[in-house]
């Protein structure tokens, strides 16, 4: 088996973790601290 980073799985997890990362970076600054917070460590959970 090879390392965790060539999965297929892993790939299409990181693959949306960025893509989470830049939709959120368009929300207004006053979401910034809050919302977006949120939905990046939540993002980041299943990685």
């Amino acid at each position: 088996m090879g390392k965790f980073r060539e999965l297929i799985v892993y790939k299409k997890g990181f693959s949306l973790l960025m893509e989470i990362y830049l939709l959120t970076n368009d929300f207004p600054k006053t979401e910034q601290y809050s919302l977006v917070d949120q939905i990046r460590r939540s993002s980041r959970i299943c990685l």
